[in-house]
């Protein structure tokens, strides 16, 4: 039953070779939102009552101060990474050898070796997954010799920050109302019923999506960033420590170091209410790879 279903799962996920999108030519600023700097409370600011008002390492909320920055308005496209690849002739660690994360029956979670970015079922306009951390930082060094900007991942801070439009109490991007985004909902449920049992989907919203969504489909948040909550998980720059907020300095924190374990945040298409809250705290090891794990850029001022 179990290589019956991953069979199927693959045979949903892994098409042909993606649409080839017109590479748009402009300056990369054009798709950056200014942030402008300030101080707001980090972390989960409802009670702890429910599973779904915070986990432990969102505790203590304390006050963060932060300078200036650029953040994307949208997430790294596939599109956008192909022609890192192509110009480079980079090779994700997922092909040389740690392969990419997927989930089926279960909520159980599989390294399947032979999956990689370009195998997704994915156009040019959605955002690339199966990168890991380190696929990332690459991209990072490649785009900021192309265009002689100053690129790198957010910190955990300013994602959170831009996420809730410049520190308001939000649950999730969109506010705390139900999901305007791509997140697990029936159609993921109706296709997938193996990967979606009961109490982990939005249960009456239905996105329109199975997977993930080209970026930009959804409304923005009060900055006018997309997919901030949804589509697919988001790479921080911070090193993931469960106290970290226990110690964390007032000033632009940049994490701690840990074992190597990175922060992800933001949920994805794969994710109910619990893991769309802004003020979850995930993380990945910088080396691994899953099929709904991507990421966004920021730039200096």
């Amino acid at each position: 039953m179990k290589k019956v279903w991953i069979s199927l799962f693959l045979a949903i996920l892994l098409p042909a070779a993606a649409l080839g999108a017109a590479e748009r030519k402009h300056d990369p600023r054009q798709d950056m939102i200014l942030v402008k700097g300030g101080c707001f409370e980090m972390g989960d600011p409802y009670t702890q009552a429910t599973r779904l008002d915070g986990d432990p390492d969102e505790k203590p909320t304390h006050t963060v101060c932060l300078s200036d920055y650029h953040i994307g308005k949208y997430e790294v496209t596939r599109g956008e990474y192909e022609r890192f690849v192509d110009d480079t002739g980079y090779k994700t660690e997922a092909e040389r050898g740690q392969g990419c994360f997927i989930i089926y029956g279960g909520r159980v979670w599989l390294n399947q070796k032979d999956l990689y970015w370009e195998r997704l079922k994915q156009d040019d306009d959605h955002p690339v997954a199966c990168v890991s951390w380190n696929d990332a930082d690459e991209f990072i060094k490649w785009k900021n010799k192309k265009t002689g900007l100053k690129f790198r991942l957010p910190t955990e801070a300013e994602w959170e920050f831009a996420a809730r439009s410049r520190g308001k109490v939000y649950k999730y991007s969109w506010g705390d109302g139900g999901p305007e985004a791509n997140v697990a909902d029936e159609a993921a449920r109706k296709e997938l019923p193996e990967v979606f049992p009961e109490s982990t989907y939005w249960k009456g919203y239905d996105d329109g999506y199975v997977f993930s969504s080209p970026v930009g489909k959804f409304k923005p948040n009060g900055l006018g960033i997309y997919d901030m909550s949804g589509n697919v998980w988001e790479w921080t720059n911070d090193l993931y420590d469960v106290d970290y907020y226990k110690k964390s300095p007032r000033d632009n924190p940049r994490g701690n170091m840990t074992d190597g374990s990175r922060v992800r945040k933001g949920g994805s298409w794969a994710d109910d209410r619990r893991h769309q809250r802004v003020a979850n705290r995930s993380r990945s090891f910088q080396f691994r790879a899953r099929f709904d794990l991507g990421f966004r850029l920021v730039m200096e001022p």
